[in-house]
């Protein structure tokens, strides 16, 4: 089965097949054919859109709304690189709150209040990738604390917009800040003997093509 680029054009080749008029149907059936033509059109419309911008098709409806809203589109920015694509603060409860507390020790608003902060206010070198770990992952907790009801949706934002503030007056850009991040993670992992997985590079490319582009680093926040 054609992929990518390859299997868009074969649908909408497909497409233009079916918008040939019918030479053979009677009345009745030329109708349904026009009919099947529309829905497939809009279906090719929707894949070509997807295809050029398939991470602003994707998530709750809350998590698409935010994207018009230059902080929230930076945060998940941010978060996208822990997650791959997923705004944990629209997750149902039970699913932040069991990755906190396993993960993280937090199973409440003064443990979240109190995690985040250590994170928001590291003192790991400026520029540095444990830095950028922190601060990616004062986003990451923030938005987490919020899908678990231990802090308010407002109160996440505002981690989330003083961490992006300090992440854009250490680091130069959304590649080399993530890079550090990537980097941290795989030295943790080393230590700790965890295998190695590529997630996180993987969610770097997906943004840098397709959601980086819409929200400039030293956008203020």
């Amino acid at each position: 089965m054609p992929t990518g680029s390859s299997w868009v054009e074969s649908t909408i080749n497909a497409g233009v097949a079916l918008l040939r008029p019918p030479s053979t149907l009677c009345c009745a059936d030329a109708v349904w054919g026009h009919r099947i033509v529309l829905c497939v059109a809009s279906l090719v419309l929707t894949m070509m859109r997807r295809a050029a911008h398939p991470a602003e098709e994707d998530g709750d409806p809350r998590e698409v709304a935010d994207r018009q809203i230059p902080l929230r589109l930076f945060g998940q920015g941010v978060m996208y690189i822990v997650t791959g694509g997923d705004d944990y603060g629209y997750y149902p409860p039970n699913a932040p709150q069991k990755m906190l507390g396993n993960s993280w020790s937090i199973t409440d608003s003064a443990t979240a209040h109190e995690t985040i902060r250590g994170k928001l206010n590291s003192t790991d070198p400026d520029g540095s990738q444990g830095l950028a770990f922190d601060l990616v992952t004062t986003v990451f907790l923030a938005r987490s604390a919020a899908g678990a009801g231990y802090i308010t949706h407002d109160e996440s934002w505002d981690y989330t917009r003083r961490a992006a503030q300090r992440m854009q007056s250490q680091f130069a850009d959304w590649a080399p800040m993530a890079e550090l991040y990537a980097r941290e993670v795989d030295r943790w992992k080393t230590d700790n003997d965890v295998p190695l997985d590529g997630k996180v590079r993987a969610s770097i490319a997906k943004l840098a093509a397709h959601h980086w582009p819409r929200i400039p680093f030293k956008t203020p926040v």
